[in-house]
């Protein structure tokens, strides 16, 4: 299944790689959206956020799925060529039959904001139910990009 969401921000690429970077910003991100026992860890260019993420398990999904998760998320950035800077994510979910991953970009906006481009690729490895739980992965995908595009645009504007 595929995944694509785009965030938009009041801010130049320059400060909104700051932003991403920032282990401060990472870890309340994450405490924002209900997750618990956050770890962060940065370098370069390379953030790593783990965390325990609960989940509203449907039934038929019980039995593999426990409903509080670890979940490691590994972004990339590359330096920017031509003002546009490009990179790779991951999530990996302890024990779940589930892989996500894909890319990122960053760039300008005319206004003087910035655009962040997400893309990616949902997939389950396990038969009968490995459908169900592409649907809840990309549920959880978008209520949690949206989650943080709201959180990003409060920390850029000084809200939180």
């Amino acid at each position: 299944m595929d995944l694509q969401t785009e965030y938009e921000f009041d801010a130049d690429p320059d400060a909104v790689y700051a932003m991403l970077t920032d282990p401060e910003f990472v870890r309340r991100k994450s405490e924002d959206a209900g997750h618990s026992d956050i770890s962060v860890e940065i370098d370069g260019g390379r953030i790593v956020c783990r965390r325990n993420v609960a989940v509203d398990v449907p039934g038929a999904l019980k039995k593999i799925l426990s409903p509080t998760n670890t979940v490691t998320q590994t972004d990339e950035w590359a330096e920017p060529v031509d003002g546009v800077r490009h990179g790779t994510w991951k999530v990996e979910i302890k024990g779940v039959p589930i892989s996500l991953s894909g890319a990122m970009e960053l760039a300008a906006t005319d206004d003087g904001g910035s655009v962040e481009l997400i893309t990616g690729r949902i997939k389950a490895s396990v038969p009968l139910v490995g459908g169900k739980l592409e649907k809840l992965g990309y549920s959880n995908f978008v209520e949690q990009t949206a989650q943080e595009q709201d959180f990003s645009n409060r920390w850029i504007a000084g809200k939180v």
